[in-house]
């Protein structure tokens, strides 16, 4: 799978067939069981995991937001 800059794309797909997984992955938040991940053509591995995380975004279909600014959300 690529993911292009500057792409916006949609996870779609029934219960149990690893869009949380992919999301994780994609997010940090797990680290793979087989293959790797690069970003913007580094292993991230090897890339600091807090500024990794400031060019990755997550929009969950039901957000929860903040009754703040929209920064602090």
């Amino acid at each position: 799978m690529s993911i292009h800059r500057g792409e916006i794309i949609a996870i779609l797909g029934p219960s149990g067939s690893g869009k949380s997984t992919l999301l994780r992955l994609l997010n940090f938040l797990e680290q793979p069981t087989k293959g790797k991940i690069y970003f913007d053509g580094t292993l991230v591995e090897d890339m600091p995991r807090i500024e990794t995380r400031r060019e990755v975004t997550t929009v969950f279909q039901n957000p929860q937001l903040l009754n703040r600014s929209v920064k602090d959300n």
